[in-house]
């Protein structure tokens, strides 16, 4: 038995290591490899590309179903003599999972692909979200985008990372519920113009998006003109604010009732000597206001809804 344990422990922890096309080693196995490039070492350093596998388990909702899916995460990630990361590649995929069998559907429920260095599986209030960061390089800030672990689709993006402010915020209407039977809830985050992988839709300053548990409802385009329009802009400051109570400005999680309203705000500096933006614009359980909304700091922008499509 000891014998077996440590051939298994001496298997688990052993590197293959062959020589490959003249300056690249493979060092690993299967969907656990890196790629080694010496020909940079004298320039700089070595190249060093990884590709690996996480797994997860994930409970769909309703969750009184019991129905789960097997979430399978691929990571290409490559860092040396260059700035930034290349390859920087998250892939994301679910299928049906057997969890009192261990059975695994072969076909996939959902999957995407997208730029990033790193993902996880969130938990806690935001049960149901997968996260993928991707640093920012040379000016640009980092990006954290938001996936829905039920549909694949994307729910979020922001730059608000350096910000105090959770980088993405939820509203649940406690009194609201949909064809599922799961509580109407409806995620908020935003981005500026200067991130790593922008999700906006539009060329914008800033956007803010709006999403259920399966997708983006719709965004708010922050449209700078002339000039504006070009220059650089970061965001300084994003928060909620529930209508007559202020002291909710800084949590993460808000709930409403239906006829609750509640407040975004929204602060972008630019990289110029334009004023700061200060936007706040009212949310309730139909969405963004755009036309109530309350600007300081510029008459040059304007703010455009887009509706997206049901998935």
């Amino acid at each position: 038995m000891k014998m077996r344990s440590w051939l298994v422990a001496f298997l688990y922890t052993f590197c293959v290591i062959t020589a490959q096309a003249g300056s690249l080693i493979a060092i690993g196995q299967s969907s656990n490899l890196a790629i080694l490039d010496t020909k940079t070492a004298d320039s700089c350093e070595p190249t060093l590309t990884e590709h690996f596998s996480r797994y997860s388990i994930y409970q769909l909702s309703p969750y009184q179903t019991g129905h789960h899916v097997l979430i399978e995460q691929q990571f290409d990630v490559g860092r040396g003599c260059f700035e930034g990361y290349s390859p920087a590649k998250v892939s994301v995929s679910a299928k049906h999972l057997d969890a009192k069998f261990g059975g695994v559907d072969k076909k996939e429920l959902w999957s995407f692909t997208t730029e990033g260095i790193s993902g996880d599986v969130l938990g806690s209030v935001l049960h149901g979200v997968y996260r993928v960061d991707m640093p920012g390089c040379c000016s640009a800030a980092k990006t954290s985008k938001f996936f829905s672990l039920e549909t694949g689709r994307l729910i979020g993006s922001t730059t608000s990372e350096r910000l105090s402010s959770a980088p993405l915020l939820k509203v649940d209407f406690v009194d609201r519920y949909d064809s599922q039977g799961v509580v109407e809830a409806r995620f908020i985050s935003a981005e500026d113009n200067i991130a790593s992988t922008p999700q906006t839709p539009t060329k914008a300053i800033g956007t803010i998006f709006l999403a259920n548990r399966l997708s983006v409802v719709e965004t708010i385009s922050i449209l700078g003109e002339g000039q504006l329009g070009t220059e650089e802009w970061w965001l300084s400051e994003f928060n909620l604010d529930k209508e007559n109570y202020p002291e909710e400005l800084s949590k993460e999680v808000m709930s409403l009732s239906g006829k609750d309203m509640a407040k975004i705000h929204i602060k972008l500096k630019c990289r110029c000597d334009a004023k700061p933006l200060d936007i706040t614009i009212p949310l309730t359980i139909n969405g963004l206001n755009e036309k109530s909304s309350i600007i300081n700091g510029s008459a040059e922008i304007s703010l455009v809804r887009t509706v997206s499509p049901s998935p």
